[in-house]
């Protein structure tokens, strides 16, 4: 007996929320940019939101489908699920985008930061998992549309969302590491604001000292 559709509108739904706060994140980076990041970065941060805002939409696909067959409106169906594959389809070139966009912010930021740009092998698993999420999707999609291949559509879920965890660890490792190394410059700086200008030199107590001395003398 069917249980209804019920669970699959709310992880729909959940995974829209996810990909449009993911979208909001890069978008609110790219305005944040230092003028030095942006001309490190270019339009790539742009580009990289644009691919979320995008992938936001294409998960709207899968609320749409389920909502459909939960509310049994068949009517419906056959546009709900011609909505639904597309979206399947069009992961590919937009996870495709976004890792190769962050594959050339890491690019420009090598001649700056040399190796520390890969933040030990965590941003090319990044760039990595985004690639293979969109593929797994894409290729579940295609099988799924035009073979009907339940256990291998089932198989590339299962690699999509092995490749979504992996960038999800690559990125929260990646800043951990950034937040690490803003604290570290930032109380670099502080020690340096607080260090008197005379330490390196003869203390001003004893040059006013050595200077009453000596008048007193003359």
């Amino acid at each position: 007996k069917s249980t209804g559709f019920g669970a699959e509108v709310f992880e729909a739904f959940v995974m829209a929320i996810a990909m449009a706060a993911d979208a909001r994140a890069a978008t609110m980076v790219h305005r944040r940019l230092s003028p030095i990041a942006r001309e490190v970065a270019g339009r790539w941060v742009l580009v990289l939101a644009t691919a979320k805002h995008g992938l936001a939409l294409t998960a709207l696909g899968g609320v749409i489908v389920f909502s459909t067959l939960a509310d049994r409106d068949y009517e419906n169906i056959c546009f709900a699920e011609y909505m639904f594959r597309w979206s399947m389809l069009m992961a590919l070139p937009l996870q495709c985008l976004a890792g190769f966009s962050i594959f050339r912010v890491q690019i420009n930021a090598e001649p700056y930061i040399g190796s520390v740009s890969r933040m030990n092998g965590y941003v090319p698993l990044l760039v990595m998992g985004s690639f293979c999420s969109g593929a797994g999707v894409f290729f579940a999609g295609y099988l799924d549309s035009v073979h009907e291949l339940v256990v291998a559509v089932a198989v590339f879920f299962i690699v999509a969302a092995l490749g979504q965890l992996a960038a999800g660890v690559a990125l929260w490792r990646i800043n951990l590491k950034v937040k690490r190394f803003a604290n570290q410059a930032a109380a670099a700086a502080a020690s340096a604001a607080e260090t008197p200008a005379t330490r390196f030199g003869k203390p001003e107590a004893d040059a006013d000292g050595g200077k009453g001395g000596n008048e007193g003398s003359a």
